[in-house]
């Protein structure tokens, strides 16, 4: 009835010796209990401190698109009062004429130009650790933005009359 060997719940001495040894090779001693406590802090310390990192990072970027915003806001809009004042005079207008007013709307989108470097200054100084791909991405949009707003209005210092043949609308850009 019971198998051979068997000795009635009673352990024998041989099961016991091997009941031993696997307790001595599953439980870690005190270097090894040591060791997973510093890898478990360590782990957590590291979790804690990439949490903080993406919170530092996500609010220097809103501070960013508020200044990438702002700045561009404020740029194109002494261009486009320009642009509006003298659009009624300008079309229809002799060359002579049209190209002192386009020199009127290109003075002003070469004085807007420097408002731009606020932001990229907040923009570019933005720090975000290379695993934050969805961060990256988005700094990369804010400054795609940014060089996108620059060579609009620097186009339009160049020559005023881009501003009237231009279909951009820097409004369609995707915010970041």
């Amino acid at each position: 009835m019971y198998a051979a060997g068997h000795t009635g719940g009673v352990a024998s001495s041989d099961d016991v010796e091997v009941l031993e040894q696997s307790r001595e090779r599953w439980q870690p001693g005190g270097w090894g209990q040591f060791v997973i406590a510093a890898m478990i802090i360590a782990l957590v310390i590291g979790v804690v401190a990439d949490r903080r990192a993406r919170q530092t990072e996500t609010a220097a970027l809103n501070e960013c698109s508020a200044a990438l915003e702002a700045s561009v806001a404020s740029a194109l809009a002494p261009v486009r009062a320009m642009a509006n004042y003298v659009r009624p005079t300008r079309d229809g207008s002799e060359p002579p004429l049209s190209l002192e007013l386009d020199a009127l709307v290109s003075d002003e989108a070469a004085a807007a130009l420097p408002r731009l470097a606020d932001a990229e200054l907040a923009c570019d100084s933005v720090r975000v650790w290379p695993h934050h791909q969805s961060l990256a991405d988005r700094k990369q949009v804010c400054m795609d933005r940014l060089a996108h707003a620059e060579r609009y209005l620097d186009d339009i210092s160049r020559d005023g009359a881009t501003y009237f043949r231009s279909s951009e609308n820097l409004q369609a850009l995707p915010p970041c």
